[in-house]
């Protein structure tokens, strides 16, 4: 037997479970036990298992040989994972599109709740994983693809939630907010300085354009602190995990608007006055929020303000 290819050994494991999951039409949990067991078993044959001890919880986690890159710290919280896909489906979502899935963790915790799941890889060796580990869910998609270059909007309305890669965390919330009406919530585990960006009130430290873009299109609700201690290997920062809820009514001039506020934190200790002059000229020495900074505008503060230079322009053309 261990003369084989290695190859062949994995064909026959592979045979095998399905085999097994067939005869005895095994549920999603048992399947779920049924591939962490085969999983040992590979492992086992080819020496390539190692275990890490976590002396803060006396716990050992199985370290299947996979690659890290790309920043990547997989969350084990078996409750933090159950956290996140209630927030994001709550008992039902018909359709789950998912962020960088990694090891398949949270897919494990989605996929009970949802009757299709699309989730968006993009290192290789974890999308084979994922592809072997979930290959007896039919409701399980997996795409090798970079998010930032994917059309999100093409499998039809879907919720969206992931692990984030902190370094490209900014542009996929923006991603998130170009979407439409039919992608009506977002669950996103975080850095927590960036969640405490997104649920910043004005007058804090933390607010800023992250923030007023954010809070423009969707309310954001803070799910649940998230410890390094929940993650493999565990980084150096601590993390949280957001709710995005898109507002019913969304905002007609939204691109123009966030223009605007970008203008208003260009230089953040700066007054308003003039950080917009090189824009509104004089005019915006008039505005009553001309002696503020950004940071003491609330969100709807910057769309009136808008409002009002725009028909201040409007009347010195007439």
């Amino acid at each position: 037997m261990f003369a084989q290819p290695r190859f062949v050994l994995l064909q026959n494991l592979q045979n095998l479970r399905g085999l097994l999951v067939r005869e005895f039409e095994l549920s999603f949990e048992n399947r779920e036990l049924l591939a962490r067991a085969f999983q040992f078993g590979f492992c086992y044959i080819f020496r390539r298992h190692s275990f890490k001890q976590d002396n803060s919880r006396n716990r050992r986690i199985l370290n299947l040989g996979l690659p890290r890159k790309l920043g990547q710290h997989f969350l084990i919280g078996q409750s933090i994972l159950e956290q996140i896909a209630e927030a994001a489906c709550g008992q039902h979502a018909s359709r789950v599109i998912e962020i960088g899935p990694g090891r398949g963790a949270l897919t494990a915790h989605l996929l009970p709740r949802t009757d299709e799941l699309h989730a968006i890889e993009l290192d290789h060796s974890l999308g084979v994983y994922l592809q072997q580990r979930f290959a007896l869910e039919p409701k399980f998609v997996a795409h090798e693809a970079d998010v930032l270059e994917t059309d999100l909007s093409q499998w039809g309305k879907a919720v969206i939630c992931g692990n984030l890669p902190y370094y490209i965390t900014s542009p996929i919330i923006r991603k998130f907010l170009e979407l439409d009406a039919r992608f009506g919530v977002g669950v996103f585990l975080l850095q927590r300085e960036v969640a405490d960006r997104l649920t910043a009130k004005p007058k804090t430290r933390d607010y800023g354009l992250l923030t007023v873009m954010t809070q423009l299109v969707c309310e954001v609700e803070l799910v649940c602190h998230v410890p390094p201690s929940a993650f493999s290997p565990p980084p150096k920062v601590e993390s949280a995990a957001v709710r995005l809820l898109r507002r019913s009514t969304q905002i007609e001039n939204l691109a123009e608007l966030i223009t605007f506020a970008s203008r208003c934190f260009a230089q953040k200790r700066k007054m308003l006055r003039n950080n917009l002059r090189p824009f509104y000229g004089t005019a915006i020495d008039a505005a009553p929020e001309a002696n503020l900074r950004a940071e003491q505008l609330d969100v709807q503060a910057f769309s009136n303000l808008l409002t009002w230079l725009k028909s201040e322009r409007s009347s010195k053309l007439q």
